[in-house]
């Protein structure tokens, strides 16, 4: 069995490397001194991205890393990530004081129908708190690497030749945490005079009608 080893003591300047490699770590700049001798900061976050895998893992960069900070309060801020209701992609990223985030607006992404429509049209807001500091002291910090997401649009196609069709898939999202995606259940019609059959085989539906049925 290999031996197991442990950093002792830190090289020199290895501080510096980590602060610096560590995505969203925060570090106060010194901006000014006021009349009264109080130091005045700002903080500067390092740089993080959202790794976007429904897009083949494209890399967004997160904007808004300088912030200013109120030495009389707390301060809390959140990273707002703006998504395409239908398609799932990340349009974009920044780091806002929470009192002027939009807040999460999703719980799903929305189902578009292009037989029905959508009733969705904005961006979503997906907001993920970050950081907060009493003052100038950082308190929590919530992000500690980059963020990785699969977000993924659902589309309901229709016959491209004649433009129509039956919506399977519901053409809104649910309101609930975690919702799903609702589709239609196949059935067979309940009329007497209905003599078409629908059977499952496999990953096959089968719609049968007879052909003495006189039915179209």
């Amino acid at each position: 069995m290999a031996d197991t080893f442990h950093l002792a003591e830190c090289p020199e300047g290895i501080t510096s490397f980590v602060l610096m490699t560590q995505p969203f770590m925060p570090q106060l700049e010194l901006t000014g001194v006021t009349e009264e001798g109080e130091e005045q900061y700002v903080v500067n976050f390092n740089q993080g991205y959202i790794f976007d895998y429904a897009n083949g893992g494209q890399r967004v960069e997160v904007a808004g890393m300088q912030q200013p900070l109120d030495a009389e309060k707390i301060n809390q801020f959140a990273i707002d990530i703006t998504i395409d209701h239908i398609y799932g992609s990340i349009n974009s990223a920044e780091i806002k004081n929470r009192e002027d985030s939009g807040g999460t607006t999703i719980y799903n992404l929305q189902a578009e129908s292009q037989i029905e429509g959508t009733t969705i049209v904005d961006p979503a807001i997906y907001s993920l708190d970050l950081a907060e500091f009493d003052g100038y002291d950082l308190t929590d910090l919530y992000i500690r690497e980059n963020i990785h997401l699969h977000f993924r649009g659902h589309r309901q196609l229709y016959d491209s030749t004649t433009n129509e069709g039956h919506a399977v898939m519901k053409n809104f999202n649910s309101p609930f945490p975690n919702g799903t995606i609702d589709y239609r259940a196949i059935v067979k019609d309940p009329r007497e005079d209905n003599s078409i059959e629908i059977t499952t085989v496999g990953n096959n539906i089968y719609f049968y009608s007879p052909g003495d049925s006189g039915s179209a």
